[in-house]
């Protein structure tokens, strides 16, 4: 029988953008190979950060930060912006968001839905600038977020603060969009590293903070983080793999049955 080649290489396309697509994501199984890292400068009180599989999200794993003061980075969070501590333009990064999750057993010194925060710093000549996301600094504060437990989806555009390299403007909130269209900024800064932790700000006193976060989002990236097995394709790609060899099925059938009714 003949197979006829459009279908066929229609559902081939299917089968090959499913296979493609579970690669996108950018899977972060050793964050000392693969440009994360968790500073032991910035691992204080006990702070540590690590990808393991106390609390899966995208996969068998994620990104487990506690102690008094951790954060996890990517690329040199001082470095000035050379060949390699380069990420592209702020304006490329506006999108910037991730999820996360506050474990059962975490104790803070303020809200105990108070989460980790993502930062990204922008240079603009010799003149770097951080902006932080905290949940406590959006608007509605604490309304909607999940319980603890549960996992948060952070919504891109969220409200950032300038944590270093400005005189003014430091306790603003808004989102990286608005700073950039305020004039604060040129869209075209540097963007050299993003890093996720947790602060002193929110220990203290006895208390131990305890979180985890995944998929970290923001100009075309999705960093997921696992704990190193077989490649196993997210849900999303097997749905399109399954339409995409059903689609080669189907195209063997109606070859096959044309082969039938033109021989009789």
């Amino acid at each position: 029988f003949q197979v006829n080649k459009s279908v066929l290489a229609g559902a081939v396309a299917l089968a090959s953008l499913a296979l493609a697509s579970a690669t996108q994501a950018q899977t972060i199984t050793n964050l000392s190979s693969q440009g994360w890292t968790s500073p032991a400068s910035e691992d204080t009180g006990g702070g540590s950060g690590a990808i393991t599989t106390t609390a899966p999200r995208s996969g068998n794993g994620s990104l487990e930060l506690g102690g008094d003061r951790v954060r996890v980075e990517l690329n040199d969070m001082y470095a000035a912006p050379n060949g390699s501590n380069n990420l592209g333009t702020l304006s490329q990064w506006t999108d910037l968001s991730m999820d996360y999750q506050i474990a059962l057993d975490s104790t803070t010194s303020i809200s105990p839905l108070a989460g980790p925060a993502l930062r990204i710093d922008a240079w603009v000549g010799g003149t770097k600038t951080e902006f932080v996301w905290e949940q406590n600094y959006q608007p509605g504060i604490f309304a909607g977020v999940a319980a603890i437990g549960d996992w948060n989806v952070t919504a891109p555009g969220g409200n950032f603060y300038v944590a270093a390299g400005a005189s003014t403007d430091v306790n603003n909130n808004k989102s990286l969009t608005d700073w950039i269209s305020s004039g604060f900024i040129s869209g075209d800064a540097t963007v050299t590293s993003i890093n996720v932790g947790l602060g002193s700000g929110i220990s203290g006193g006895g208390t131990h903070p305890h979180e985890f976060v995944d998929n970290i989002r923001g100009d075309g990236h999705d960093f997921n983080f696992e704990v190193a097995t077989g490649a196993v394709p997210e849900p999303s790609s097997w749905a399109l793999m399954i339409v995409g060899f059903a689609g080669i099925g189907a195209g063997l059938r109606r070859s096959r049955k044309a082969s039938t009714l033109a021989a009789a």
